[in-house]
């Protein structure tokens, strides 16, 4: 069960991450499941860990699209190429 969600999870983020200008609604939806997920297993300590990985992936692919989109000028052009 855990597993099969980290799966489904981890499909769902690299669907979307080849597209770019859709990775605000990836990290707000995938937050609210990694809430959930967090909510539902908070007895199990690897669990946990799992978790705080996928967060700190989610964050870190948010800072780069944003220092991506903030460096350009034309962020637009290099958006559509995805």
């Amino acid at each position: 069960m855990v597993f099969s969600l980290i799966m489904i999870l981890f499909c769902f983020y690299v669907f979307f991450y080849s597209s770019l200008h859709v990775m605000m609604v990836l990290l707000i939806l995938e937050s609210f499941v990694l809430l959930a997920a967090f909510n539902f297993s908070m007895g199990t300590s690897w669990f946990s860990f799992v978790m705080l990985i996928l967060v700190s992936v989610c964050l870190g692919s948010f800072g780069i699209s944003s220092v991506v989109s903030n460096s350009y000028s034309k962020s637009f052009v290099y958006f559509s190429y995805f």
